[in-house]
This record gives structure tokens, C-alpha cells and sequence, in this order.
């Protein structure tokens, strides 16, 4: 029998009570049931004190919104909690990545250019349409596919709505036939789970994915370089020379990405795992 490590959960409840589970718990109830001690944080912008009873020099894992994770990171630096998140910014960033999966994407066309650069230069340099998301893994937007006509309602939006400065660095790429969408969870080179999110355009989250996705998922585990300990992939299914096959669409930090119907007392046994070793100084 397998002994449960003493990691703790510290997680928000707004991001894992997310009705997307289709069968399983939710990551609260998962990590409860398996014998994790958790404590639930419903985290809303400038709370005071997240409370957390979590003592110093513990083996604490984080998961919730950004917002969440920068502020469990400022508010309790001194307890010096380990793993504490899986949030690797600049390794999860889409230049860090494709600079080691590049084979791998989907948009290996693609080109980083600041904010301002690409309303200069407009989607009719790209033929008309282009898909647009950040460099960074902040989730400043969300990655999406413009065209020339409602670009200028789109620049607007973004510099209006979401604050993007012209500073920020941006992924810009020619449009790429998708027909579904996949996360996976990866943990110490290991596959974990994965689940649909999307099909045809359309949030369609099921416990299915496609073995050429799983392919791509597989061969990520198997490089050599790896963004994080523990992170997500999402993969899609695409039309190559006539065929399908599977292409990554991006990586994202673990302790931020949404689990849609990912199999929550894998990713608890399996992360938690991971962390009691990176806890311990395994490699």
C-alpha cells in the first residue's frame, strides 16, 4: 500500500470547484479524499490575509488563478514552502518553449512581436486573419484568431478592457485548421491524465482525447528539457499534408490551468508524488 506523503493543498475554490469534473470529485474533494490535508481559500482581488495555517519549511503545493498564486507568493515568501507553486513563468513562455518543441507546435510559422508592432503592421500583412495571444503564460488574454475587419474593435478592446500595453510581447501566426482541443497533465515525465476541452470551436469538455494527441504528449515527457516538474500541455488535432495528426497548441503553468474533466485522484496522487520527492531533493 501506498503511503500518502505529508503535502499539503492549498487551493482556491473559485478555480478547482469549476463544474467541468464529469465524474470525478473536484481537486478539493479529490485531495480530501485521498488522505491530503487541504486548506480552501475563496481568493478575491486584494483580500487582506488568505489565512493560511500552513507552517513554515512544509511541502505545500498552490493551485488557483494568477492573482492567487501572486499573492499567496508575496504574502507568505517567509515561510519558505516548497514546491509552494508550479508556475514557471519564463520557461513556460512561448518562446522558451518553442525554442526546445518547436517541431512539435502547431503555429510553427509564427513570429513575437510587441503589442504596438502588430497594430502597426495589421493582420493584412498576414493575408487578412491572424491568430494573436501573449508570449508570456500570464493570461493578460486569451489566444484568439482576428481578422482585418474586426481588428480595430479587437485592438480596442484589449488597450480598453484588458489594459494590454504596447510593450507586450505577442505571439502572431497565420490561422491553423483545428478540430479539437486537449490538456494534459504532466508530472515528472509522466503523462497523468488528459481531457477535451474543445471541439469544432466549441467548449466541449469530455473525459476523451485522441491518440494522436496523446502521441504529442508522450514525446513531450520524452525530451530531454522540460518547463517544470509538474505542468500542463494542450494539444490539438490538425491537418498535415493530407493527414491528422496532433500539434501543440501551448503549455501552461499547472497551478493556474483549468483540469476541465482531467481525472482529479490521478492529478493529486501524481503531483502530490512529485512535490514530496522535489520536497526531499530527488531528481
Amino acid at each position: 500500500m501506498t503511503t500518502t506523503p505529508p503535502v499539503r493543498w492549498l487551493i482556491d475554490g473559485h478555480l478547482a470547484r469549476e463544474r467541468h469534473y464529469r465524474g470525478f470529485p473536484n481537486l478539493i474533494d479529490a485531495a480530501r479524499s485521498l488522505g491530503y490535508t487541504v486548506h480552501e481559500s475563496l481568493y478575491t482581488p486584494r483580500m487582506p490575509d488568505l489565512n493560511v495555517p500552513f507552517e513554515s519549511d512544509q511541502c505545500v503545493v498552490a493551485y488557483g488563478s494568477h492573482e492567487f498564486i501572486k499573492q499567496i507568493r508575496g504574502q507568505y515568501k517567509d515561510r519558505f514552502w516548497q514546491p509552494g507553486d508550479y508556475l514557471r513563468t519564463a520557461n513556460l513562455s512561448y518562446s522558451a518553449t518553442t525554442a526546445r518543441f518547436g517541431d512539435l507546435f502547431l503555429n510553427d510559422d509564427f513570429v513575437i512581436l510587441p503589442f504596438g508592432e502588430v497594430v502597426r503592421r495589421r493582420p493584412a500583412a498576414w493575408g487578412g486573419a491572424i491568430f494573436l495571444k501573449p508570449d508570456a503564460v500570464s493570461k493578460a488574454f486569451t489566444g484568439f484568431i482576428v481578422t482585418e475587419e474586426k481588428f480595430d474593435e479587437e485592438v480596442n478592446a484589449l488597450r480598453q478592457i484588458q489594459r494590454i500595453p504596447d510593450e507586450m510581447m505577442c505571439v502572431v501566426a497565420k490561422p491553423k485548421p483545428i478540430h479539437g482541443e486537449f490538456r494534459y497533465v504532466i508530472a515528472d515525465r509522466k503523462r497523468v491524465t488528459g481531457s477535451e476541452y474543445r471541439w469544432d470551436n466549441i467548449l466541449d469538455v469530455r473525459t476523451d482525447t485522441l491518440p494522436i494527441c496523446d502521441a504529442v504528449a508522450d514525446l513531450v515527457c520524452q525530451r530531454e528539457w522540460q518547463p517544470d516538474r509538474v505542468y500542463t500541455v494542450d494539444v490539438a488535432s490538425t491537418d498535415l499534408d493530407g493527414q491528422r495528426v496532433g500539434r501543440i497548441v501551448e503549455f501552461n503553468s499547472f497551478s493556474c490551468s483549468r483540469l476541465y474533466a482531467c481525472d482529479t485522484l490521478k492529478i493529486i496522487d501524481q503531483v502530490s508524488q512529485a512535490a514530496w520527492s522535489e520536497f526531499c531533493g530527488d531528481d
